[in-house]
């Protein structure tokens, strides 16, 4: 029997952005299992790399009260003609 535990369930979206992000890795053609091993698609709970470059990932929801944290960043982007994206992480860098 095949053990799961090497598996990681994702939906069909996440599966084909893991996907595509191993195709464009340069791991693709070296094949070192090691770094594999020490990629976010691996391990996302304790990652060095993301398709072997030097990235953090961060997957947030936002629900109930909270809402209205997301809805004042998301404000300010537009105010500002930035990303969301490039909001947040502004946000997060004035709380140094």
């Amino acid at each position: 029997m095949m053990d799961t535990s090497y598996f990681m369930l994702l939906s069909p979206s996440a599966n084909r952005a893991k996907s595509w992000a191993c195709e464009h890795c340069k791991n693709w053609t070296i094949k070192d299992i090691d770094m594999c091993r020490h990629c976010y698609y691996a391990n996302p709970e304790n990652y060095e790399h993301v398709a072997g470059n030097e990235t953090r990932r961060v997957d947030l929801e936002f629900d109930g009260k909270d809402i209205n944290i997301y809805n004042s960043i998301k404000k300010n982007s537009v105010e500002k003609g930035v990303s969301i994206q490039e909001a947040f992480k502004e946000y997060f860098r004035k709380k140094k």
